[in-house]
């Protein structure tokens, strides 16, 4: 969660007023993090106390939200069989097959009269004509 807040590891360094090399050692496991350098990150990105000693991924929001029985937003819906084989062949694609293989998919969509929103712009741009 910190990552996305500090774009390189030196303004992160700076912000918490810390030696980039002490930041790197965290970051490769060379030193942990004390107690004490703990609560000093905490206050200086204005976390509660005890933040940083707390999972806040994905995985560890929705393993809560399924252990309280509900919901987490951030889960995403599951997939059927079908949307899992085709995102194991998108993702098995080289990058310049996936252009083909969605306007594939969005033609196939069409024909059978389901709506898809529109495509990105990134696909559109990659000269593949979509039917």
């Amino acid at each position: 969660m910190l990552r996305s807040e500090f774009r390189f590891q030196n303004e992160f360094a700076a912000h918490i007023d810390k030696a980039p090399a002490q930041i790197t050692q965290w970051l490769s496991g060379v030193r942990l993090i004390g107690h004490k350098a703990a609560r000093e990150i905490e206050t200086a990105c204005g976390k509660p106390a005890g933040w940083l000693d707390n999972d806040h991924s994905i995985a560890a929001t929705n393993a809560v939200a399924n252990a309280l029985g509900i919901r987490s937003a951030l889960s995403p819906l599951p997939l059927s069989a079908e949307e899992a084989e085709l995102t194991r062949h998108y993702r098995h694609c080289t990058a310049e097959a996936r252009p083909l293989l969605l306007a594939a998919t969005r033609a196939i969509a069409q024909a059978s009269r389901k709506s898809l929103p529109p495509a990105p712009t990134a696909v559109a741009k990659s000269g593949v004509k979509e039917a």
